[in-house]
């Protein structure tokens, strides 16, 4: 099951968020090592099935690719959705397993590749990660921020 982490900015009411627009996810994508905007073709309608929404893939045209050193690859980690972000889980190394069952108690390794990157992105754009569950991650040290500091954001 895929668990996802999102990069968005909190708005003034708990579940409200301000948007991300996307001169300044460019901005910032360009701004940082080791990331980069993935260069998707941008589609005609006559090329995708019928079922198939033009506006939303054409979107991801701003879908991010993060490179990792210990592989030397460059990898498309980071989608682009309108007005934040989002990455699986999956990609970032936890030290604990698997956010100890989505979410609960566990912290990122902020020596990952993926989460320098993420973090570094949340942080230019005034945004959080928040987990599926609604978990906030302390952007510095990986650590879940307990609910009560969600307001200082």
């Amino acid at each position: 099951m895929a668990y996802d982490l999102r990069i968005y900015r909190v708005g003034p009411e708990p579940d409200f968020a301000l948007p991300i627009t996307e001169d300044e996810w460019k901005t910032a994508v360009t701004a940082i090592d080791g990331v980069r905007i993935v260069d998707h073709p941008v589609l005609k309608s006559e090329q995708l099935p019928s079922w198939a929404n033009l506006e939303l893939y054409n979107q991801r045209n701003l879908d991010a690719e993060i490179f990792l050193p210990e592989k030397r690859v460059w990898r498309a980690i980071i989608h682009w959705r309108r007005d934040d972000a989002v990455f699986n889980a999956d990609a970032l190394r936890m030290r604990t397993a698997f956010l100890a069952l989505f979410g609960k108690g566990s912290s990122v390794d902020t020596q990952d590749p993926v989460w320098k990157v993420v973090s570094r992105l949340a942080e230019k754009l005034g945004a959080v990660i928040e987990g599926d569950d609604g978990e906030r991650y302390d952007l510095h040290t990986g650590a879940l921020m307990p609910e009560s500091q969600f307001c200082r954001m």
